[in-house]
């Protein structure tokens, strides 16, 4: 019995993803019957650097047929990075709604994309090259059951984040007054953090029993508020 084993060169046989192919039919199928696909929407599970390089290249149709630009309208993973633009959006009046951002394809994508990539100059660093895309910062509360306009909860928003604030500032007066306590009682004086282990119950006296219970209540109100935020 011979065994063959086959190797690719990764470089220039990479197929494009079978979904890509898959969606590419699927606009085919829509033209033949006289309609024309301006925009796709897909939920988060498509946002995808090779999938907006074909729209961005105009090649959302195949590569076999004249450029022509589909746009793809997509939500962005659930990163720290995204409830954080949510948040500077709500709470920052000059934070821009929609700002330009990439997403980046590898030199071993493939090699239709690769060279189209080249031929149109798209921006190439470190073996990537960097899909220009435009992100959009939306608020919505579909997943909580509520209806309210923008400005309430922009408002709310104002008011958690001055909750915060002046919570951080009582945290950093409580924690600079306990270290002050440790330098004149300890031989090893240390600032107090947070720790979600259990919490001390025994004391050396009165004053640092009152700090560090102070401490665990802003901060465990600040973590109540920061929950808010989502």
């Amino acid at each position: 019995m011979q065994i063959e084993t086959t190797f690719r060169d990764i470089s220039t046989n990479k197929i494009l993803q079978p979904w890509i192919l898959h969606l590419q039919n699927k606009i085919s199928a829509v033209e033949e019957a006289k309609c024309q696909v301006e925009i796709i929407e897909a939920d988060r599970g498509y946002y995808n650097s090779e999938f907006f390089a074909h729209s961005y290249l105009g090649k959302m149709r195949g590569f076999d047929v004249p450029s022509e630009l589909i746009r793809c309208n997509v939500p962005t993973k659930f990163t720290a990075g995204k409830k954080e633009s949510i948040w500077n959006f709500l709470i920052d009046d000059k934070f821009k709604q929609v700002s330009l951002h990439s997403m980046q394809i590898n030199h071993y994508c493939p090699m239709n994309l690769r060279d189209l990539c080249r031929k149109y100059n798209v921006p190439y660093e470190d073996g990537y090259y960097k899909i220009p895309v435009a992100q959009v910062v939306l608020v919505d509360e579909y997943q909580k059951g509520k209806s309210r306009s923008f400005e309430s909860i922009k408002n709310e928003a104002f008011l958690i984040q001055n909750k915060v604030l002046s919570i951080q500032e009582q945290l950093k007066l409580v924690e600079d007054e306990y270290f002050k306590f440790q330098q004149a009682t300890k031989k090893n004086p240390h600032r107090l953090k947070y720790r979600k282990a259990k919490r001390r119950k025994k004391f050396s006296n009165s004053v640092e029993e009152r700090l560090y219970c102070l401490h665990y209540s802003l901060y465990d109100h600040k973590i109540r508020l920061e929950e808010k935020k989502k």
